[in-house]
């Protein structure tokens, strides 16, 4: 895709958010439109690696903030039941951590840390879900670790422990693919 169709679809889509934004007013509403404003956070990216412009990629942070704030919203309108509260929260986690890998802000990985601390309230607990956000979030711990300016050896600490509790769990339930990723990462940390 060369410059001119990444702008042109830069645009469509920022024209049919303007139109549809202020009807999404509920929780699932929040996260189709966080998915929007990703793929136009994504958009303003690849023309940033093409034209070098500053202002690509401040568009690019500015729309995967919406994506991160719409899922946060999201997940927060939905009710203590809703099927989906945990995995609207785990969403908002790794938008944040995708916005900490592209542009290294600290506040982003401390932010996915917490947000997988929401979703591990709604998750039923010793599920692969949970499971997975708990592996998941002991990643985040240890890439604050490694590449934040305030690293502590308590992130390294919490790190191991999640990944060994989830590991655990996932022992117990069985699931094979998902273990054997948990078992990798608590090798190569400890």
């Amino acid at each position: 895709m060369d410059l001119t169709e990444i702008k042109e679809q830069i645009r469509e889509l920022q024209e049919g958010l303007e139109g549809v934004s202020h009807v999404m007013q509920d929780a699932d509403g929040n996260v189709f439109l966080s998915g929007a404003y990703e793929s136009v956070s994504d958009l303003f990216l690849a023309s940033f690696e093409l034209d070098n412009e500053q202002d690509s990629q401040i568009q690019a942070r500015e729309y995967l903030v919406r994506a991160i704030e719409a899922c946060r919203t999201g997940a927060m309108m939905a009710p203590a039941d809703h099927d989906q509260k945990g995995n609207f929260w785990a969403r908002a986690a790794q938008l944040s951590s995708s916005a900490f890998e592209i542009f290294g802000e600290e506040q982003d990985i401390t932010s996915a840390i917490e947000y997988c601390d929401q979703a591990l309230r709604f998750l039923h607990s010793g599920s692969e879900e949970y499971a997975s956000v708990l592996a998941t979030q002991a990643n985040y711990y240890t890439l604050r670790f490694e590449r934040a300016k305030s690293a502590d050896v308590a992130d390294l600490t919490t790190a191991i422990s999640k990944a060994e509790l989830a590991r655990g769990m996932l022992s117990r339930a069985g699931s094979s693919a998902l273990l054997s990723n948990v078992k990798r990462f608590v090798h190569d940390v400890s």
